[in-house]
């Protein structure tokens, strides 16, 4: 394939990923009451939070360059194969850089937005800088995408001189935000990758606290222990809105919550235990426990938020990967050499 055709750049940015996860920014402006949530404003957090997304892809790429290069798995890469040049990712990125910040500050024009917007840009590039250096790296990325939907929620709360006066759900949704990407982040990206990080001399979460995927999974008491604690913290704050402060709901609605808490912890305790490493297997389980733990947000907030914004919630996310994957790649699934 000749270098710089449009397909190879839409793999670079992770074009599936990157348009699917946008959706953090809209989550954040649907967690505040009464929010204003016009359409020009949905689709400038959306059209943020995708370039944002290509941002941090392509920035990861070229900053795992020489990792990614050692490993066949990765071989399919753009800047891997070569079909896209460092220069024209540099340009990439410094472009992205430029819009990410041009666009709120001629729609929104609000300095806490961009204070907001500002703490999540260099927490996405601290991640993408020492993600395979320091250990717990993941929380620079889990803190880059709460801010991101911090950003939302104070984007259409009427120009907030404080965070203070956020309300209780916004603050929950953003933290359940925060340990869902960082779960995420491990499981589906670091996990996987434990044995090449490993060989790079990367220092990941999973590498430090000894997981192995040589020959049979070995995967320490204290990895487990720690990953299940914070799925019962996710799994608490989902109640604490109903609870505390005073979140209106259906009875139905509290069972899809139980069953979806149910089955997260099913699929992270399957995912953990498993005998045998089979990297399709382990994505399987990893995208399964992700689409589970996603779903807390639009059935948590669904009588908050209406029916039709649930509906939006539930399939925008997922429409752009199965329908991009199938062009750029021949699949509905993402290819494990694209998932990081």
């Amino acid at each position: 394939m000749k270098e710089g055709t449009l397909k190879e750049y839409a793999k670079l940015f992770r074009l599936p990923s990157s348009l699917g996860i946008s959706i953090i920014g809209v989550i954040g402006a649907l967690s505040v009451k009464d929010a204003n949530l016009d359409f020009l404003t949905l689709i400038i957090l959306l059209l943020m939070g995708a370039i944002g997304n290509i941002f941090g892809y392509v920035l990861n790429d070229y900053m795992d360059a020489k990792i990614d290069k050692r490993s066949k798995k990765f071989s399919d890469r753009p800047l891997v194969k070569g079909t896209v040049s460092k220069n024209a990712a540099m340009v990439i990125i410094l472009s992205c850089l430029i819009a990410i910040f041009i666009i709120p500050s001629i729609y929104f024009r609000d300095i806490l937005l961009m204070l907001i917007l500002l703490i999540s840009v260099i927490l996405g590039i601290f991640y993408n800088t020492f993600c395979k250096k320091i250990v717990c790296a993941e929380l620079f990325l889990s803190g880059a995408m709460a801010s991101f939907c911090l950003f939302g929620a104070v984007a259409v709360s009427n120009n907030i001189r404080s965070l203070h006066e956020l309300g209780g759900i916004t603050w929950v949704v953003v933290t359940i935000m925060f340990l869902y990407v960082f779960i995420m982040d491990v499981f589906e990206g670091n996990f996987k990758d434990v044995e090449n990080d490993r060989k790079a001399g990367a220092i990941t979460l999973p590498v430090y606290l000894g997981v192995s995927t040589a020959k049979k999974m070995h995967v320490p008491i204290c990895y487990k222990a720690l990953f299940i604690f914070f799925k019962i913290i996710i799994i608490i704050f989902i109640f604490i809105p109903f609870i505390f402060f005073n979140l209106t709901f259906w009875n139905w609605q509290i069972l899809i919550l139980i069953a979806l808490a149910f089955g997260m912890i099913w699929s992270m305790i399957k995912m953990l235990n498993e005998r045998l490493f089979d990297e399709e297997r382990i994505a399987c389980l990893g995208r399964r426990h992700g689409i589970l733990s996603y779903f807390v947000f639009p059935f948590m907030l669904i009588r908050f938020i209406g029916i039709e914004w649930t509906i939006f919630l539930i399939f925008y996310p997922v429409i752009w990967p199965l329908l991009l994957n199938y062009i750029l790649y021949g699949k509905s699934l993402t290819p494990a050499a694209y998932i990081k």
